[in-house]
């Protein structure tokens, strides 16, 4: 007995069939066939499920349409043009495309309003186009904003809780301020909605004005150095691994959310040796906000300003230029990283880390350091403070003598003159200050794993982390398979 045609042929639903032939998003084609503009041999078709098998004559006005091959672009799109294929009134991304472009079929992917500028997807693959647009194919965008106003720590944990759009609760994946961008006006926002205009109305919800919106990002597709105006082809596999289609929810938040290891404790416990081990083993990046601190200080005192809150030292903050460069640190472009660490910085850097201002300084920055594949972050307010939401918590103690004998031998390394009980009387005093200041003092995290260094060389404790570090991942991982979508 031989099967029917039906049953030996493979079938496509039409929707899918129409989007294959770039005909655009299965919404718009759905539109199409509704209108009645679409015909299967000859017949009106009405239904978007209905099947269309190999053999059949698909046709959209009368002309026979059929699957072509699919292409994918990317392309930086400018400001001032709309994302469409045609528009009455105002110029569109395919306007500035070339006549062999625009035979191919293509139409943009996702919204970017006029006013709104960078990466933008263009294809003929409506199937692909639909997993991507849709917030529940859980592909997370990354946005770089600058606003009309600085903000303050409040105003980032005020964003982060989201704000009502079109009716509904957005709230986005991560907010955080961006480094490197010259002000503190500048924010980066990761989220998976795609609702129309919505950053700009979140910013409005909060007290903002969007002076320029980009999306810098779509998954791990990053705008990179494509210049406005710039497309560039790549193949599906590409596109699909960069942009996490089909990855799970968990593992693409991972792309604005990294993995982050906090390591709090006194001064000379190990924080930076062990913190930089752990990171050149894991490849995470590091952030040493020892030496930031350091760094304001040094600024601070050879400018005469005292520690002390005024006028004086607020102006001075606000002026302040200070950037973190493949672990090196500058001040208004210069490098003084062999400046931090000297006896009268030791002596002050505790008297000006316990400022209320020189800490919401710094709260920006470091949390900027955040990335992918994780970020590895040593200091004395990390897990209480900083990235209270870390993955791991480690604090490390010492004995205070053990703690000076090594600040000891780092000094006399460098050739500085000191002796043994001075470097003693700095660290207690650095204890005291530290754990009694009132803003973020130095304190154990929550179900943070404490670990006593007094008696452990370095590489023993990095080998310690390193493990605590990959069943941190496993732990995630295991999670993350419970959400696999």
């Amino acid at each position: 007995m031989t099967n029917s045609p039906e049953k030996s042929q493979a079938w496509t639903r039409l929707n899918r069939f129409l989007a294959e032939c770039g005909l655009g998003a299965r919404r718009k084609v759905e539109d199409l066939i509704r209108s009645g503009r679409i015909t299967v041999d000859g017949m009106p078709a009405t239904e978007p499920g209905e099947r269309v098998y190999p053999w059949q004559d698909v046709a959209l006005d009368g002309i026979f349409v059929s699957r072509i091959e699919k292409r994918y672009f990317i392309f930086n799109k400018p400001r001032g043009v709309v994302c469409a294929v045609a528009d009455k009134y105002d110029k569109t991304v395919f306007d500035l495309l070339d006549a062999r472009m625009k035979r191919l079929g293509l139409f943009p992917v996702g919204r970017l309003d006029k006013e709104s500028e960078g990466l933008l997807l263009l294809t003929n693959d409506g199937d692909f186009a639909q997993k991507l647009a849709h917030p529940s194919g859980g592909v997370v965008k990354r946005y770089d904003i600058r606003l009309d106003r600085s903000l303050a720590a409040s105003d980032i944990e005020t964003w982060a809780k989201g704000a009502v759009v079109d009716g509904k609760w957005v709230k986005p994946i991560s907010v955080n301020p961006l480094n490197g961008q010259g002000g503190k006006e500048w924010i980066r926002v990761c989220l998976r909605e795609g609702r129309k205009r919505e950053l700009r109305v979140m910013a409005e919800a909060h007290g903002f004005k969007v002076l320029k919106l980009v999306r810098t990002a779509i998954g791990k597709l990053e705008i990179n150095d494509l210049i406005p105006g710039e497309i560039r082809e790549m193949n599906r596999e590409e596109i699909m691994e960069m942009t996490g289609i089909g990855g799970s929810r968990m593992e693409l938040d991972r792309q604005c959310q990294p993995l982050v290891v906090t390591i709090d404790g006194p001064a000379g416990s190990g924080k930076s040796t062990v913190a930089k081990g752990a990171a050149a083993q894991t490849g995470f990046r590091y952030l040493d906000t020892g030496k930031l601190y350091r760094a304001i200080t040094l600024y601070l005192s050879e400018m005469g300003i005292p520690p002390v809150e005024n006028e004086s030292l607020i102006a001075a903050l606000g002026n302040l230029e200070l950037k973190l460069e493949g672990g090196r640190v500058l001040i208004t472009g210069e490098d003084v990283t062999e400046k931090l660490h000297t006896p009268k910085v030791d002596g002050i850097v505790s008297l000006y880390s316990a400022l209320p201002k020189v800490r919401e300084r710094l709260l920006f920055l470091q949390r900027a350091q955040a990335g992918p594949p994780g970020l590895i972050a040593d200091g004395r307010d990390m897990g209480s403070v900083v990235f209270p939401e870390a993955a791991l918590k480690i604090f490390l103690t010492a004995d205070a003598r053990e703690r000076a004998k090594r600040r000891f031998l780092e000094q006399s390394e460098r050739g500085e003159g000191v002796e043994l009980e001075q470097v003693l009387s700095v660290v207690m005093a650095r204890d005291r200050t530290d754990s009694t200041r009132t803003l973020a003092p130095l304190v154990i995290p929550p179900n943070a794993v404490i670990i006593d260094t007094t008696d452990k060389p370095a590489k023993e404790v990095i080998e310690e982390i390193v493990l605590l570090i990959k069943n941190t991942m496993e732990r995630v991982e295991n999670a993350e398979e419970k959400h696999v979508f």
